[in-house]
């Protein structure tokens, strides 16, 4: 480094330059004692120091530049803090030779000694205040595929504390909450005093410290997203969000908490993370309600998505992985996989005031239970599970209480209801094909199908195996193959494997995609879906190239029924769907049933059995037998009206032939018939009010039942064969048939489970005048 010049300013300042081939450095002394340095590298980045009165200040022959001071310093060597309660600290700051920078802290006080040290890239800013406090200011950068322009000044406090923002703005792909009024948004990262910290700014920040047995890490990016770490020599455990989070490096611990959001249920949530040495807990935190607690065990590899979507994925061993989704409701769903088969168990979805805890040796679930019977209950606007409203769909069994699992003897839904306040179930499964369900306080009363087993003691073994439809080509025709229902909040968790779902509503086509790449589909006019998938619904799912055969899979609540609403459809072409094996008859029968116009004609009418939704919410288990007879009312309805026909008719024979003996005044007789026609009277008025009321014997089934009807709109039923990527079509009416058969469809007898399907249908009758198409296409 060779000198170039020196100068005394008019303001009394001195200035040194100096060179050493491309870089240079100048030199600034101040009038009031400040000195200000610059450093010009080979690309011609300017770094500078502003450094303090009193400070010490260096040029180094390799150009490099250095300011140092210490502050508060101790009155005696034995003493860490001195009697004013100031605690000695130094800051120094170095541009080096290639024009980056080091800003370092470092202190001791009676508990040992605390440091922090920022690097930040050629071209930034370092301004050392006289008490102490660092701002180091970055050039700011835009990337150039995202457009994202960032700016970081990070601040290290006289107590050793740091302070790192990022503004980002611009950029059409950001992930951070923007600003509305200035484009533009920010995320910090923050370290508490006391620590022993390193920190990056070299590309976004990122700060790391050694605590027991590994590293923890902080990070956040220039595009907005973050990640926290915790690693040691054969584990690694990650969260990672796509969304702008705040991070906060504590004492063995990295808090990341993001910005609050309303979801679609009105209530506003906030997402937090903790990640340390032990484990990594993930909290939905939501205004009004209970939090959802995910913890995560050491190893896991969590991510939180642009949706607010958080996956936990953890392998306890090399034949078994575990994952836990939790919605941006707080909805969270376990599942076990078996790597070899990729068979996997669904366990039950926990709502909030819920847990569910990936460990190294069992997932373990904990569920509050309420009064009102089902913690599905607690989000009922956007619960996946909560009741269809597709008109005419039935539920097979029962759906009150909280479904915990499948009987491995009957293959039947599981349900609990508390018995006592305060009742909390837990689920544990040590990564094998059985759930044990136990209760941790409280009492509750379990049922299988629709027979109440009575008090839930001790521990009660289910299975975890969904339902679940195959799905083989680039695009599937299917229906849920459960009664449930997926809401948009979680349309992530099931459907994120896809390249999009799409549903018919009002004769137009709404899709669902987690692709960043919505505008596809929104160029060519579709707009988004935003309401949920219910069961007896239609849909198309599209798979991702290459296709390979996929099981699209839900918890197996049971099945139902949905033939019934066929008879309440008008459209030409309706999209349906079914969850148990049906035939063209069976479907045929079902849509030419107008329930409108033909109740009167049919006495019977189209009878299904019903299951029901079973008790309301608030019932109590203890009455639950009543309940469950009361709404098993339609499906005895149809004895119940043959008894009481029969009845009718004994009573009025019985009515007449005594009429026949009074009148032949023979008043023995009389008197003989009386008695046994008031005991067959009321020996079938018992018998027909204990069909109405008795509890249920044996689970409901659906069926199907001749109509007495002659409406005849049915023109056609299609289903879609995904293997072939074509289309099988069905008529009921000869000329029809042959029609499809010359056109050159093959024709089909049966839906089968979990599977779509187009019924045409005539508004005006018989289908007679309909042109030959195809089901509408997306």
């Amino acid at each position: 480094m060779e000198l170039d010049v020196e100068t005394s300013n008019v303001d009394c300042s001195k200035t040194v330059r100096s060179s050493s081939g491309k870089t240079k450095t100048e030199t600034r002394m101040m009038s009031d004692g400040t000195v200000e340095a610059s450093f010009e590298n080979e690309d011609g980045f300017i770094s500078t120091i502003i450094c303090p009165l009193e400070s010490e200040y260096n040029g180094h022959p390799d150009g490099s530049v250095s300011c140092y001071r210490v502050y508060a310093v101790a009155t005696s060597e034995t003493a860490k803090i001195n009697a004013d309660g100031k605690m000695a600290f130094s800051i120094s700051s170095k541009i080096n030779a290639d024009g980056k920078m080091t800003v370092s802290f470092a202190s001791e006080n009676n508990s040992g000694s605390s440091s922090a040290n920022v690097n930040a890239p050629e071209g930034s800013e370092v301004n050392i205040g006289s008490d102490g406090t660092a701002i180091i200011t970055m050039p700011a950068s835009t990337d150039s595929s995202s457009g994202i322009t960032t700016q970081v000044v990070s601040t290290i406090s006289g107590d050793g504390s740091t302070t790192t923002e990022i503004t980002f703005s611009g950029g059409t792909g950001r992930t951070t909450n923007a600003d509305g009024s200035s484009a533009s948004s920010k995320s910090t990262l923050k370290t508490d005093s006391g620590l022993t910290v390193a920190i990056d700014t070299s590309s976004g920040v990122t700060a790391s410290m050694a605590v027991t047995g590994g590293t923890l890490t902080a990070s956040l990016a220039n595009d907005g997203t973050s990640s926290t770490s915790y690693e040691t020599l054969t584990l690694k455990t990650t969260f990672s969000s796509s969304t702008g989070m705040d991070l906060q490096v504590k004492s063995g611990k990295v808090v990341s908490t993001s910005s609050s959001e309303t979801g679609t249920d009105g209530v506003s949530r906030t997402v937090i993370s903790t990640t340390s040495s032990t484990n990594t807990t993930i909290q939905v935190q939501g205004t009004g309600v209970l939090d959802s607690t995910l913890g995560a065990a050491t190893g896991s590899t969590i991510t939180l998505s642009k949706n607010r979507t958080i996956t936990s994925t953890f392998a306890p061993s090399t034949s078994m992985s575990s994952s836990v989704t939790v919605n941006s409701e707080g909805l969270m769903t376990p599942t076990i996989t078996t790597v070899s088969t990729d068979a996997k168990q669904i366990l039950p979805e926990v709502g909030a005031g819920g847990t569910v805890s990936q460990k190294p040796g069992k997932m373990v679930v904990t569920i509050p239970l309420t009064t009102s019977g089902s913690s599905r209950n607690i989000s009922n606007i956007s619960s996946s599970s909560r009741t269809s409203q597709r008109g005419g769909v039935t539920s097979e069994f029962t759906t009150t209480g909280q479904w915990i699992g499948v009987d491995t003897i009957s293959g039947k839904p599981v349900y609990v209801q508390s018995a006592s306040s305060g009742a909390t179930l837990v689920l544990e499964n040590a990564y094998d094909n059985t759930t044990n369900v136990s209760l941790s306080s409280g009492s509750a009363e379990y049922r299988i199908g629709n027979s109440l087993q009575g008090a839930l003691s001790g521990t009660l073994p289910v299975s975890s195996t969904p339902a679940s439809v195959t799905m083989s080509g680039s695009r599937n025709l299917v229906s849920l193959p459960a009664y449930t229902t997926i809401a948009p909040a979680s349309f992530e968790s099931q459907f994120s494997a896809y390249k999009a779902v799409w549903v018919h509503r009002s004769g137009a086509w709404q899709f669902y995609t987690s692709s960043d790449n919505k505008t596809v589909y929104t160029d060519k006019g579709y707009t988004e879906l935003v309401s949920s998938i219910e069961s007896g619904e239609g849909f198309w799912v599209e798979l991702n190239s290459p296709v390979n055969p996929t099981n699209f899979e839900i918890a197996n609540y049971g099945g139902y029924s949905a033939l019934a609403q066929l008879s309440s459809m008008t459209s030409e072409w309706n999209l349906v769907g079914t969850v148990k094996k049906i035939t063209v008859e069976e479907i045929t029968q079902a849509a030419n049933f107008d329930q409108t116009s033909e109740d009167e004609s049919n006495t019977l009418g189209f009878l299904e059995n019903s299951g029901g939704n079973g008790p309301p919410s608030g019932m109590q288990i203890s009455n639950y037998e009543f309940e469950i007879a009361a709404n098993e009312f339609g499906q005895s309805s149809r004895i119940t009206l043959l008894l009481a026909i029969l009845i009718l008719v004994s009573a009025s024979l019985m009515w007449y032939q005594r009429f026949l003996m009074e009148r032949n005044g023979s008043h023995s007789a009389k008197s003989r018939l009386r008695r046994p026609a008031l005991q067959i009277a009321f020996a079938a008025g018992m018998i027909m009010l204990a069909v109405a009321c008795a509890p249920p014997q044996s689970d409901s089934t659906s069926s199907t039942f001749d109509f007495a009807g002659s409406y005849d709109r049915v023109h056609s039923v299609w289903k879609w064969d995904d293997v072939n990527s074509k289309w099988l079509a069905y008529s009921p009416k000869t000329s029809i048939a042959q029609e499809l058969v010359t056109q050159g469809y093959s024709t089909f007898s049966t839906v089968e489970k979990g599977q779509g399907y187009w019924v045409r249908l005539s508004a005006s009758g018989v289908p007679t005048s309909l042109s030959f198409a195809e089901p509408p296409a997306f």
